[in-house]
């Protein structure tokens, strides 16, 4: 939809009513996962999503439906797509598709393709604005952009990055070629990130061990506010030998020692600390399960 105030706006339509919506709201209570899931019934039509603006105080997913129906949010716990200075793009939804519409889609002046296939039918969508440069940006946060975004999935919001990856890694075991894990391309003002793959649903501490993620389609929401800084505070460690390895740290702190390399300004590295680190501190007192990676050194 056209921009507002600067931010994006982004509908969703739907051929049918087979798609089920799926939010993740936070979870305040002390331990457990970070997000809780809850379901908001069939997408019968359209969904907007709304960044702040004279209509909205806050960011709001809103249904809309054929009739006269009142508009009742399905979640608020969203970011504004301000996309002008971020560092990764924001993750917008993640669609698993195991019916597939007979109706036909008419191709319009601006689209892109995204095919899902009956092995790799789950895809996560991600938006930047069209000026968003990805190399610049992995260039100044190696950590967080060029290793950590390219290969975790969504989902990581929930599980932690090192449980993120596995579905990427599992891909490209089973691929004998190379696979492309990240997929963009730029429609209109704006860059969309997407990458495919097959849920995990062998492990039982998984959601998608329910049968309902084999037999159903869903468009699943997740709290976005936080995904940059649950993103740089991933825990990280290199290995060393098979029983050692370096001392964990969080992947900012890498991305810290870069900017210093390359001569990025102390101010803005100062506040990129004071950021992260306020938000380490405050997810560690919450005590959430939050799986990190060892690298093969």
């Amino acid at each position: 939809m056209p921009a507002k105030n600067g931010n994006a706006e982004i509908k969703f339509h739907f051929f049918d009513d087979s798609f089920i919506i799926r939010k993740f709201d936070f979870n305040n209570e002390i331990g457990g996962l970070i997000y809780n899931p809850t379901d908001h019934g069939q997408a019968e039509h359209e969904i907007s999503y709304h960044s702040t603006n004279e209509h909205h105080s806050t960011p709001a997913l809103l249904p809309k439906y054929k009739d006269a129906r009142e508009r009742i949010a399905i979640s608020e716990e969203i970011i504004s797509l301000g996309l002008s200075r971020i560092i990764v793009p924001i993750p917008i939804c993640r669609i698993t598709s195991n019916i597939a519409t007979h109706k036909i889609y008419q191709s319009k002046d601006q689209h892109w393709h995204i095919e899902l296939t009956d092995r790799y039918n789950t895809t996560d969508i991600y938006i930047a604005d069209k000026n968003y440069n990805f190399e610049k940006m992995a260039k100044k946060y190696p950590m967080i952009v060029n290793f950590l975004f390219p290969i975790t999935t969504i989902d990581f919001l929930i599980y932690g990055s090192g449980m993120g990856t596995e579905p990427i890694f599992t891909k490209m075991f089973e691929n004998q070629n190379p696979i492309m894990a990240l997929q963009s391309t730029t429609v209109g003002n704006y860059q969309f990130f997407s990458r495919t793959y097959q849920l995990s649903k062998t492990d039982a501490f998984r959601m998608y061990s329910k049968q309902e993620y084999s037999k159903s389609n869903f468009i699943e929401f997740f709290n976005n506010i936080d995904y940059l800084d649950l993103l740089a505070t991933t825990n990280i460690a290199y290995k060393l030998t098979p029983t050692k390895t370096t001392p964990i740290k969080a992947a900012y702190e890498y991305d810290l020692e870069n900017l210093k390399r390359i001569g990025f300004r102390r101010r803005s590295i100062l506040k990129l600390k004071t950021r992260f680190s306020k938000k380490k501190r405050l997810y560690e007192k919450l005590k959430k399960f939050r799986s990190g990676i060892i690298i093969p050194a």
